[in-house]
């Protein structure tokens, strides 16, 4: 598994954090974890057309039985920012924490590595309790730099 993290966030904190966090998980259905800057997105929901600041998803290739986790978190996006679980995100790198967190939670459930359905809901939980633990482990305090591993990305 490969972790692209475009330039500018890889000195971000919440990234390191959720990398060390992660160490157990058993990767090997999953290709690679994207960290792009944007423009944002434009996604239609049930309640029309809305601007997505923070997005992701986590999708099984077709024809393969791999996954592949791309994120992407728009240059406007401001701080704080509420998130869809309602929980609020109070900079870039606590953004980064929940939004692959989020994306992971989808990777771990199909891989039944993580316990119950496939949905939004157990998906924000997990996230927001990673949130919560990154928040009480670096309360104040920025999380190490990252680990020099990453694939060059642009």
């Amino acid at each position: 598994m490969q972790w692209r993290v475009a330039k500018e966030f890889r000195d971000a904190g919440g990234i390191a954090w959720l990398r060390r966090e992660l160490a157990g998980t058993d990767w090997n259905e999953l290709d690679w974890i994207t960290v792009r800057r944007t423009r944002g997105r434009l996604r239609e929901t049930k309640a029309g057309i809305r601007y997505c600041p923070l997005d992701g998803v986590c999708r099984l290739v077709w024809g393969t039985a791999t996954y592949r986790i791309n994120t992407r978190i728009s240059a406007y996006c401001g701080f704080p920012k509420s998130v869809r679980s309602g929980q609020t995100v109070r900079d870039e790198s606590e953004a980064l924490v929940w939004l692959i967190a989020h994306e992971v939670a989808h990777y771990l459930v199909d891989t039944d590595q993580l316990a119950g359905p496939n949905s939004e809901a157990v998906c924000d939980v997990y996230a927001d309790a990673k949130l919560a633990k990154y928040r009480e482990e670096y309360r104040g305090h920025h999380a190490p730099d990252l680990a020099p591993d990453y694939e060059e990305d642009a």
